[in-house]
């Protein structure tokens, strides 16, 4: 297989750290199938600042300057460090016991080329009732972010055609919580979306119900406001939301996950990947082990590297970082090579090494294997 066109373009600004990171799962999933993916080629390649027609491109330059963005480093430090043969390899997260709420912020309603209606909104946590729209008494409540909200009576309305419309309930902060509200499609291509954990009026997690011309249901994540990029698989909608009816939707929000119900039914589930990743495989010139490791979190991990089936390694390592102090960082024509790879050693090693791998970061460790013969 030829894997002629990859890339993380969209919620990574113009191809940031987060960017990086992506595409370096997606290549680690490359090499886990080496038998089959021979080659993979990245895209779009080059683009002219001035002349911008793809969100994100690897290598871009104006008349005298150019850069490469994170992941041209990554993709280069990737296949510098590249196995020829794969060995089984896995990471395995220990859960904190009281996990911190992954999903707390605002909350929000959302259509997208969808005439909608949302009403009796309630936000109940602990058995308690400790949100319940009022919209003939307290329509200030929500602010009219995109779009031109109507409320009239007990009901919020979408009138018009257009995407991310959006509409936020004012200075409130939820964590672990039930959202239940009515919802009616009155025309257009979608149905609903309901925002959570929402940061600020341009970044947010959503449940979006009537996907792709009403055939679909997914879990989306927006930022800087238009950038939106599936978080789940599209899943199939049992039947398509019917006109003119009224719905319930229920979104339990856990700590780790988000379960999305229809009047009633079980619709969807998200729950955060893992983001601590790991490969490994060796180089048949030298016989080094060579071990890939990312880790896509916002803390440093502390972990034990497990090296089985070999007695001994060489007493010095190699490792090769690329990272950034936040995910939303870039390379620039100003700084071209800001973030690039740095290659530092690893003493004492042996074959059950504890490793503090940085956040935002991917690490390529080189372990010499004494007893490796050709």
């Amino acid at each position: 297989m030829y894997v002629g066109e990859y890339a993380t373009n969209n919620g990574v600004g113009a191809g940031n750290m987060k960017a990086a990171l992506s595409d370096a799962a997606y290549i680690m999933g490359m090499e886990r199938n080496g038998d089959l993916v021979k080659m993979s080629s990245y895209a779009p390649l080059f683009e002219n600042v001035n002349t911008r027609h793809w969100p994100v491109n690897l290598i871009n330059f104006d008349a005298s300057r150019s850069f490469g963005r994170i992941s041209y480093y990554l993709i280069k430090m990737m296949n510098d460090h590249r196995a020829d043969q794969n060995f089984a390899a896995g990471a395995t997260l220990i859960k904190e016991a009281d996990p911190q709420p992954r999903f707390t912020g605002g909350i929000g309603l959302a259509t997208w080329d969808t005439q909608t209606d949302y009403k009796d909104i309630q936000v109940i946590k602990n058995g308690q009732v400790i949100y319940q729209s009022d919209l003939i008494n307290k329509k200030d409540e929500w602010q009219h972010i995109v779009g031109g909200w109507e409320v009239s009576d007990s009901v919020i309305a979408m009138k018009q055609e257009g995407p991310q419309r959006f509409a936020l309930l004012k200075g409130q902060s939820f964590d672990t919580y039930t959202l239940k509200l009515k919802a009616r499609r009155n025309s257009g291509y979608n149905a609903f979306i309901i925002p959570f954990a929402v940061k600020d009026n341009k970044t947010m997690l959503r449940a979006h119900i009537g996907s792709w011309v009403n055939q679909n249901c997914v879990f989306e994540s927006v930022t800087n406001g238009f950038d939106v990029a599936d978080v789940s698989v599209q899943k199939r909608l049992p039947a398509q939301i019917a006109t003119g009816r009224w719905y319930e939707i229920t979104l339990e929000v856990g700590k780790e996950k988000v379960d999305c119900y229809l009047d009633g039914q079980l619709l969807m589930t998200f729950e955060q990947p893992q983001q601590f990743l790991a490969i490994a495989g060796r180089d048949e010139k030298n016989g080094d082990i060579i071990v890939k490791v990312v880790n896509g979190q916002a803390n440093a991990v502390n972990t034990q590297l497990q090296l089985t089936g070999i007695t001994s390694v060489g007493k010095q390592a190699t490792i090769t970082t690329l990272t950034a102090p936040s995910e939303e960082l870039e390379n620039s024509l100003d700084a071209p090579e800001k973030y690039v790879p740095r290659e530092s050693k690893l003493e004492d090693m042996r074959t059950d090494y504890p490793l503090k791998v940085a956040p935002f970061s991917i690490n390529i460790l080189r372990i010499h294997d004494p007893a490796w013969k050709k």
